[in-house]
């Protein structure tokens, strides 16, 4: 039997289960897929096409114990042009396909913050810029919390606006106060701008924008902050008074 190799990549190590279990199943299933891995691993294209050329119904089968596809784990290691071969390989349902700890593809590029590959692959499903984790949060939110502004700009720009509405969900409040929290005020403020029911909207987490902008220090002491609040109550048309009652 072929050994099972260890999982190192970074996204394999970040898991959201506690527990710290990777899989029930059984290592003969990954030991098939060792090659593979391998491959996609190391960015060695022939091996990888040679793999799925002779098994083309495994292009979406989970390879690592921790639920990865080869795309997640080509994601992962960053290898840019891999992630290109393996999109076109894949229909548009199998690029919905999740690990254990409910990231799609799309989602494992907000922890390496590769755009590159993030517009590859929305490419071929925009959908998935509107579907959550297991913890329901957006793609764009993902990249804020992980600290990829450029790569969340982007994500931004290509949101649905009917996915921001707070009669929709809470998408458009998460994404608010995790903005402010991330110090990125002029998503924050375009977002208010757009939907200003927003600015009294609670969050997944049960916070406030007005909670959020209070914890933030650097926006009450910069020489721009006047300018920013003038422009958030004239989104709004309200006072951080009124705000507050309500």
């Amino acid at each position: 039997m072929t050994q099972r190799p260890r999982f190192n990549s970074l996204s394999d190590d970040q898991s959201t289960n506690s527990s710290g279990s990777e899989s029930s199943d059984t290592d003969d299933e990954y030991a098939a897929y060792t090659d593979l891995y391998k491959a996609v691993q190391s960015n060695d294209r022939n091996a990888t096409m040679k793999f799925f050329r002779d098994h083309p119904d495994t292009i979406d089968k989970k390879i690592t114990p921790r639920g990865k596809r080869a795309l997640h784990v080509a994601v992962a290691a960053g290898h840019v042009n891999m992630v290109k071969e393996l999109v076109t390989l894949m229909s548009e349902e199998q690029l919905l396909k999740k690990d254990l700890n409910g990231l799609a593809a799309l989602d494992e590029t907000t922890l390496v913050g590769n755009q590159e590959m993030a517009e590859c692959i929305l490419g071929k499903n925009r959908d998935l810029v509107s579907i959550g984790d297991e913890r329901k949060h957006i793609p764009v939110v993902l990249a804020l919390a992980n600290g990829h502004m450029n790569l969340a700009r982007y994500l931004y720009s290509k949101a649905r606006p009917g996915d921001l509405k707070p009669e929709n969900g809470d998408h458009g409040a998460t994404l608010l106060t995790e903005a402010i929290y991330n110090r990125n005020l002029d998503m924050a403020l375009h977002i208010i701008q757009c939907y200003p029911e927003l600015a009294i909207a609670r969050d997944r987490a049960n916070r406030t924008p007005l909670l959020a902008l209070a914890s933030m220090p650097c926006v009450f002491s910069s020489e721009n902050s006047l300018v920013f609040w003038k422009r958030w109550i004239y989104s709004t048309g309200k006072t951080t008074v009124e705000v507050m009652v309500e």
